[in-house]
């Protein structure tokens, strides 16, 4: 264990860029917890902004109608989870959308998503969620502070020998 001054020192090791670059690392090493987090979020009916979700389409009510539940109960092969009239979306028929999510780095951004979001009418669907993808501020809180944090706090005394 390094000495305060020995640690002072070592700080000199420590520079913004390479701070930046080891907050994202850690970031992409804990993306299926944040992956886990936002379909959470989506199974809550939540958006990222702690709002129920809502589709900007006036087409999509956000909740299943008869017709969708006997097209559900009809159809071969049949949705991977139950569409009853009545009930808010689940975002799962075939299992692309929920098993389809990403998460990257770029241009120095985060960026979670989900291959899963298709073309054509889909894609649509899709685009009318501004807030589907990303953490409340409650999630992204507790995600930094119980994981993102501690990998962050290691790293810095590791390089300072304390």
């Amino acid at each position: 264990m390094a000495t305060l001054k020995q640690a002072l020192q070592q700080s000199g090791r420590i520079n913004e860029n390479d701070l930046e670059k080891g907050l994202f690392d850690y970031i992409i090493a804990l993306k299926q917890e944040f992956i886990r987090l936002n379909i959470k979020q989506i199974d809550d009916h939540q958006d990222s902004k702690g709002k129920l979700l809502q589709n900007n389409d006036p087409a999509y009510s956000g909740i299943y109608t008869k017709a969708t539940e006997e097209i559900a109960t009809a159809i071969n092969p049949k949705p991977l989870t139950s569409k009853r009239a009545g009930d808010p979306y689940n975002f799962v028929w075939g299992g692309d959308f929920m098993n389809g999510f990403y998460l990257y780095q770029k241009n120095n951004q985060i960026v979670l998503g989900s291959t899963g979001t298709g073309t054509g009418l889909k894609e649509e669907f899709f685009k009318g969620y501004e807030n589907l993808f990303g953490l409340t501020e409650e999630n992204l809180r507790e995600v930094v502070k119980s994981k993102l944090l501690p990998l962050f706090i290691r790293n810095i005394r590791n390089t300072l020998n304390i």
